[in-house]
């Protein structure tokens, strides 16, 4: 059990969001769900009572006594990628639950290349499989380090950056039975619902995810990485409308003085 048990959200500030109007906190746009607005203290709140604090740890124990060779490479790589892009929690995606690996990790050389995939080959499968690249690479971004103590303002930073995804992609009309391409971006979406009754329980999750790192000298800084992946109910005929709706984000995430991309973590 973790043993956070209030929330700062002054830490966090706000968040200019031009489709509500208003500003809005930056931890209850990435965290809601588990966080929540009092309406009481007029901020953000914890919707249990307890979380897992920043900087707390966990054994994570593992044996394989009659691996070969193959297998403990396998079962290496998937510790590096756990350490490199994993998160846990709700939220997760948005770059809650960011973790590190440490102590006891054996020395080995990652090497990204058999987990990455091109990006339009990776949409004909309906499930995250891979890391996507496209002609300037894997599909991986980061920004600047920051100090540790400082990570409420990356969390900030990703609010910021999600929001502006989020609006490349302009609702023509609310509620209506058009499907736009804001929708292939994750659903559902609140007062912008597909009223057509095949959407009515369809849930798109956001392959774009978020991730907290730690750098070698002990600062932290955001991985952004895109694991492509159609919806399992697409069509082929909604294939050109997907591969779109990533390609403008890819051509966003290039264009943010914030970000670089990487060849290698």
């Amino acid at each position: 059990m973790g043993n956070l048990e209030k929330w700062d959200s002054a830490k966090y500030g706000a968040i200019s969001h031009p489709e509500v109007g208003r500003s809005v906190s930056a931890d209850l746009y990435l965290g809601y769900g588990p966080l929540t607005y009092d309406k009481k203290t007029k901020t953000t709140a914890m919707a249990t009572a307890y979380a897992i604090d920043a900087g707390q740890s966990a054994w994570l124990k593992m044996a394989c006594p009659n691996c070969s060779a193959e297998q403990y490479q396998q079962l290496y790589a998937a510790l590096a990628l756990m350490h490199h892009f994993g998160q846990v929690g709700s939220r997760s995606r948005n770059g809650w639950g960011s973790y590190v690996l440490e102590e006891g990790l054996p020395d080995f050389d990652f090497d990204l290349q058999p987990f990455v995939r091109n990006w339009q080959k990776a949409l004909e499968l309906t499930w995250p499989h891979a890391i996507g690249q496209d002609e300037n690479g894997p599909c991986i971004w980061e920004t600047a380090p920051f100090s540790p103590e400082k990570w409420p303002e990356l969390m900030h930073q990703f609010a910021d950056l999600k929001v502006n995804l989020r609006i490349l992609f302009p609702f023509y009309k609310a509620n209506t039975n058009k499907v736009e391409m804001r929708h292939w971006l994750s659903y559902p979406i609140t007062h912008h619902m597909v009223k057509s009754k095949s959407w009515r329980q369809r849930r798109i999750p956001n392959t774009l995810r978020f991730k907290v790192v730690k750098t070698e000298d002990g600062k932290i800084k955001g991985r952004l990485l895109h694991t492509p992946c159609r919806p399992d109910f697409s069509q082929q005929s909604d294939l050109g409308e997907i591969e779109e709706v990533w390609r403008k984000v890819y051509q966003f995430l290039d264009q943010r003085a914030e970000l670089k991309r990487v060849q290698q973590v």
